[in-house]
């Protein structure tokens, strides 16, 4: 039976010094902070539908308080909810940042920050809705609001032109909506009950210890090593899951990964969704797009071999061909696929961009400001979101302007850039005065993922053919129909984008390699492709249903199947195929004596910590606690992918760090040189072997001892009590 932490045990056999850590109230084997972790999937499949219940209603709410018009109906509203979730987050961020990391440190301080929110949302709405009824009560007699009134012809018109907002909702709207969410759900979101973590390796372990950072009591995230590092990636998908970890069971950001991944697939299809309805007033246009942009694959189901997810993606060795270019579990070319866990900080970027172009359509359609102004913070929450969506964002609204017609290029010009320049400004103005503080940035990229055209094809599947015949109809409406022209903007501008990035990829340089990575820029051209198809397949629907509804079924049964039969494959196969490490499994359920539960018993410690290399980066997502030294990847002065170029002539360089992390974890050497490299890092804890724990450097120090991944135990040795200096200060010595 193993033993919790705490335990008495001393296996190396030197002085009895285990127990609980002195100077930390936090450290008595029971978590004071966090809600209780979930015992059993069943459970934290559970917690993450609540919390994501939640946040669906505060994001909706939002939408109908910021925004009370009345083409705001039910299902506009559902389509903006990822932008306006993320609103209140950066609104979270920046009174965390205005704290100096208080916020989210104080997980007792989110919860009553959130559940205030709730009831004054609701309040806000009734009274926009009083006020709303109380002048339409006051009205004359007859009169109408030019902006939204339709004739009858108008709402029977065929799929085409766009009319105007109705007045009266149509109910299957909601329904079609639903049974689109379900299938989602089913496919995408079904791992919230069958894995914990839903991702562990490669830059979920980076996200995860950023976002550990924000929960530490760090104002933004940094880097893995301790010392002086700014701030270099965009840190708004971090703020989400530090908020969401005050509210998730178990309270650690790979807990949020859960609730995370049901919002990121429920903001995909209700935006998508909301703008095929929007564009063309019909359920099944609505429908068909967000089936096809939101969770159709490619014909990966075709092929003869067992299905697996294809991990190995770059240089010549790459498997992408084996499946047509489909069931690729990283870099995909489809869009669609971007939905399977875990959820990237790309990916809600790119949940962003049918969002913007709902809101396009809106200001088309009633030449409102505030849908334009709306436009301009969604430009800039995806800047602090994700990098090459931003690109593509900002391409699409300079269209925008440019062909902005009635709405007025000036007018749209202003209202939507000063929003987003205002926002994008909090992350991009730091970068760029870091940027020429440290010459520059090294260049941490990493090789291409590279599909040929017919990969490509096999990737998107289905989506391809129905994309041609939805940009025929597109183009020939293209002068009286606005939602041509929003779908038509979009498709252009990333067709021209992406043949622009396949051919700069090669000369840009500087450390901004990954703006030219094609992988980046497909998924958003598939996106674009996907929304032009769903309107092909609405129009075949609406053709063949005038006749009878036999052939339409058929048709629509055949198509699902298509659309549906990789995403189902590669979801299925997806717990078996993802290797979890089952002390970071049995930590994150609860159990206290895995190493990385001693070593972070709770969230809110801003420590120092020497791990072994091994373990550097499990460490870090666990905990977001610094670290003496982290490996990341295999270059011997940069290991941790620290992105400026001069930080090593400011902090301990990376080959001075690995000779110290050996001597604080293996006792390696003269005390004196043990207690040097505690005082030049300003170490609290060390990791230690149970093969070295008997080096007689530890004597007198407090331990514990907890389950080691190698088997048997490690010894969790408390040098100083984690908070008393100013993260800022750590590791300011250079080596010399």
């Amino acid at each position: 039976m193993s033993r919790k932490c705490g335990s008495v045990s001393d296996p190396a056999g030197v002085e009895d010094t285990s127990r609980r850590f002195i100077g930390n109230s936090n450290y008595d084997g029971k978590n004071r902070r966090m809600l209780d972790a979930p015992p059993t999937m069943a459970m934290a499949g559970l917690g993450s539908v609540l919390v994501s219940a939640l946040m669906v209603v505060l994001a909706y709410l939002t939408v109908k308080v910021v925004l009370p018009r009345r083409e705001v109906d039910v299902i506009v509203a559902l389509g903006l909810i990822l932008p306006a979730l993320l609103t209140l987050t950066l609104v979270l961020m920046l009174v965390h940042i205005a704290t100096d990391g208080w916020l989210f440190s104080s997980p007792g301080a989110v919860r009553v920050i959130t559940v205030v929110m709730l009831p004054g949302l609701v309040a806000l709405s009734l009274a926009r809705a009083l006020t709303k009824r109380r002048r339409v009560r006051d009205e004359p007699a007859g009169s109408t609001d030019p902006d939204v009134a339709i004739s009858s012809t108008e709402a029977a018109a065929p799929i085409g032109p766009p009319a105007p907002v109705p007045e009266s909702f149509d109910p299957r709207a909601l329904l079609g909506l639903l049974g689109v969410l379900i299938a989602a759900w089913v496919i995408w979101g079904r791992v919230v009950f069958e894995i914990l973590p839903a991702g562990t390796g490669g830059d979920t372990s980076l996200h995860m210890g950023w976002s550990g950072q924000l929960l530490n009591g760090e104002r933004l995230p940094s880097n893995a090593l301790a010392g002086p590092i700014e701030n270099y990636y965009p840190w708004l998908y971090h703020s989400g899951v530090a908020w969401l970890s005050a509210l998730t069971p178990g309270g650690r950001p790979f807990h949020v990964l859960g609730p995370l991944q049901l919002l990121q697939v429920t903001g995909a299809v209700t935006a998508l969704y909301a703008l095929g309805y929007t564009l063309w007033r019909r359920w099944y246009a609505g429908a068909s797009v967000a089936v096809l942009g939101a969770i159709t694959g490619g014909f990966g189901w075709l092929a003869e071999a067992e299905p697996e997810i294809v991990k190995n993606v770059r240089g010549p060795d790459a498997e992408v061909g084996k499946f047509f270019g489909d069931f690729l579990g990283k870099r995909p070319y489809n869009g669609a696929m971007h939905n399977l866990a875990p959820v990237y900080p790309r990916d809600v970027a790119y949940a962003l961009l049918p969002a913007l172009l709902l809101l396009f359509a809106l200001s088309l359609k009633t030449r409102r400001l505030s849908y334009l102004i709306a436009a301009g913070v969604v430009v800039g929450l995806i800047g602090l979101t994700g990098g090459e969506a931003f690109v593509a964002a900002a391409a699409v609204t300079l269209v925008f302007v440019v062909t902005a017609g009635d709405v007025g290029r000036l007018r749209a010009a202003m209202s939507m850039g000063i929003p987003a320049i205002a926002i994008y400004a909090l992350w991009f103005a730091p970068l760029m005065i870091n940027y020429a503080k440290h010459e520059g940035f090294f260049d941490l990229s990493s090789r291409p993922v590279v599909l040929t055209p017919l990969q490509v094809l096999g990737a998107w599947g289905i989506v391809t053919p129905l994309a041609v015949l939805g940009i025929v109809l597109l183009a020939f409406r293209l002068r009286r129909n606005d939602g041509s022209r929003v779908a038509l903007i979009y498709l252009i501008t990333l067709a021209i984008l992406t043949a622009l990035v396949i051919y700069l990829s090669a000369r840009l340089s500087g450390g901004f390699e990954t703006l030219g990575r094609p992988h980046r820029y497909f998924p958003m051209f598939f996106q674009a492709a996907a929304i032009c198809g769903g309107i092909g397949i609405a129009w075949v629907f609406e053709r063949l249903a005038r006749f009878t509804m036999i052939p339409a079924i058929l048709i629509a049964a055949m198509l699902a199947y298509a659309a549906f039969a990789s995403p189902w494959q590669i979801s299925r196969i997806l717990p078996d195929d993802l290797f979890l490490d089952p002390l970071l499994v049995s930590a994150l359920h609860g159990e206290e004596d895995p190493w990385m539960a001693a070593l972070s018993p709770n969230t809110g410690e801003r420590c120092v910590v020497a791990v072994p290399g091994w373990i550097t980066g499990k460490a870090f997502a666990y905990s977001g606690y610094r670290l003496v030294w982290y490996v990341w990847t295999k270059p011997r002065r940069n290991s941790a992918r620290v992105r400026w170029r001069n930080i090593y002539s400011l902090i301990v360089p990376d080959l001075d760090r690995r000779a110290d992390v050996a001597r604080l974890t293996e006792g390696i050497g003269p005390p004196r040189l043990f207690r040097d490299a505690i005082e030049r890092y300003g170490v609290d804890r060390i990791v230690v072997p149970k093969r070295f724990a008997s080096s007689p450097v530890y004597k007198g120090y407090p331990r514990i001892w907890a389950r080691s991944p190698r088997g048997g135990e490690m010894a969790i040795v408390e040098v100083d009590g984690c908070g008393d200096r100013e993260s800022e200060s750590f590791g300011e010595a250079a080596a010399s």
